[in-house]
């Protein structure tokens, strides 16, 4: 698989699985040599700014929340053409959430 295309993507309802999740993933991806990112929201313009910069340099494994997936999405920052994998975590909570 060419490196840079989204490959997976985890949803997660809150910015701190997100972040745990993303840790872990890192702790995996040293062995296979994939590149990750937590895309989430929260604080000012310059995290997302900086979470454009590294998608547009291409990543393997996103994980996300979902209202900054959709700003990336609407935005085009992110394109999910090449997605293999989807994982739903804690899909009940995002339901009940809304």
């Amino acid at each position: 698989e060419e490196k840079g295309h989204i490959n997976a993507l985890v949803l997660a309802p809150t910015r701190e699985l997100a972040q745990q999740i993303d840790q872990q993933v890192e702790g995996l991806a040293y062995f296979t040599g994939a590149s990750s990112i937590a895309v989430y929201g929260g604080g000012d313009g310059i995290i997302y700014e900086q979470q454009r910069r590294a998608l547009n340099d291409g990543v393997d494994i996103i994980i996300a929340t979902p209202g900054r997936l959709i700003a990336h999405l609407i935005s085009g920052t992110i394109k999910l053409n090449d997605l293999q994998h989807l994982v739903l975590d804690e899909a009940d909570r995002m339901l009940a959430i809304g």
